[in-house]
């Protein structure tokens, strides 16, 4: 039982992380893709699926998805702002208004379940959306439940909320910490090279990405057929680049 225990912390985990990098993707793009991928995660969350979208007030209203992820679109990356440096009060209060404006817009129903002796991790209540305001706002729920591990139950904040900004100057993106350690972090290689050249001369910056390329065809796999000899057979295998 241990074991099961252990699995489904892990599966919340990476539950979790899957939402804040969709939550991401949408905040440094704004494309209607990340924000639909956005949206079914969070539906999930509370208990929903796909098919809940279209209950969603704002769409049952006529809004398209296009039209709610271009609406809402400053409005998050306000909100990752805030979280990625909450000692910044510029964004506090817009932020939590709309938190709590659209966290707030979600009816739940509760039943009770067929509770199973013999596991003693059963589910005691079933719950669903029975009512959702809007398409952000089981993204809101999502981003004050992981709040409250922090506020209430005590867990450190990077933990449970691990959005940053990119450290290069000028540009702006957010990112999902992979680790929470003293250091530079970015949000792609493009701009790590491009943080580490800033103070280099352009002969420095030349032979950097030099050697970069370099290090890039040294780790490239190699095309070609690879002779595997087992025993007396010899067994032909593809390397594809």
């Amino acid at each position: 039982m241990a074991k099961t225990k252990k699995n489904r912390a892990q599966q919340r985990r990476e539950w979790e992380r899957r939402i804040w990098s969709a939550l991401v993707d949408y905040a440094n793009t704004g494309e209607n893709n990340h924000f639909k991928t956005l949206a079914v995660d969070a539906l999930d969350w509370i208990g929903g699926d796909a098919d809940d979208l279209d209950e969603c007030r704002d769409v049952k209203r006529g809004a398209t998805l296009e039209e709610l992820a271009a609406r809402h679109h400053e409005d998050i990356r306000t909100m990752l702002a805030w979280l990625s440096a909450p000692q910044d009060r510029r964004r506090a209060e817009s932020a939590c208004r709309f938190l709590m404006r659209h966290g707030n817009a979600i009816k739940m129903t509760w039943s009770d379940t067929a509770f199973d002796t013999n596991d003693k991790d059963a589910l005691l209540i079933s719950e669903w959306p029975d009512e959702i305001g809007s398409v952000v706002a089981p993204v809101c729920r999502f981003i004050k439940d992981q709040i409250d591990r922090h506020d209430l139950m005590g867990e450190p904040l990077r933990d449970v909320i691990p959005i940053g900004m990119c450290d290069r100057e000028g540009c702006g993106k957010f990112r999902v910490m992979k680790l929470n350690r003293p250091g530079h972090f970015f949000c792609s290689n493009l701009c790590k090279a491009k943080f580490h050249q800033a103070g280099k001369s352009s002969d420095e910056q030349a032979a950097y990405m030099r050697n970069y390329r370099k290090t890039l065809d040294r780790n490239k796999p190699v095309g070609g057929r690879l002779i595997v000899r087992r025993g007396r057979k010899r067994k032909a295998r593809r390397i594809t680049k």
